[in-house]
């Protein structure tokens, strides 16, 4: 297996399993990929490949953690009020939105100082796995958002 399939199957398992943008994960591999290339020694008494499999493993696993850690506490975070002025267009845009959708649009209104950081979506669908949604569940409404904001 060529060693760019190693780090696209690496960043693809622990995006299916965290939820975590594939694009970070794949950025994330890649850096550790180069490290390890530039660290390999041949005394290591191991292949090339399994070598980098195990850094850039590791690597992954630490980003994860950091990204967990940066997440905050669970709170009722979908407990949240609509704007005051029900008659603004913000109201009405999400009276109109299905309930999956207006959840999510309102947890960020709601929220924003939380999402307005370097990986925003990564938290979000943190904070949505938190509340128990799952990961089809999460892209489905993001889908969801993007037809139904398309089609305004």
């Amino acid at each position: 297996m060529p060693l760019s399939n190693l780090i696209k199957k690496i960043a693809w398992s622990f995006h299916a399993t965290t939820g975590i943008c594939l694009e970070e994960l794949m950025s994330e591999a890649t850096l550790a990929y180069l490290k390890a290339e530039k660290t390999f020694k041949t005394e290591y008494r191991c292949k090339q490949s399994t070598y980098i499999y195990q850094c850039v493993t590791n690597s992954l696993i630490t980003f994860c953690k950091q990204e967990k850690s940066h997440s905050c506490a669970n709170t009722d975070i979908l407990d949240v009020q609509l704007p005051a002025a029900e008659k603004s267009p913000l109201f009405e845009l999400l009276s109109d939105m299905p309930i999956n959708s207006k959840d999510l649009a309102l947890l960020v209104f709601n929220n924003p100082d939380r999402y307005i950081c370097k990986n925003p979506k990564t938290k979000l669908v943190a904070d949505l796995r938190e509340l128990g949604w799952a990961h089809q569940k999460i892209w489905d409404t993001f889908k969801e958002i993007q037809i139904f904001l398309n089609n305004k």
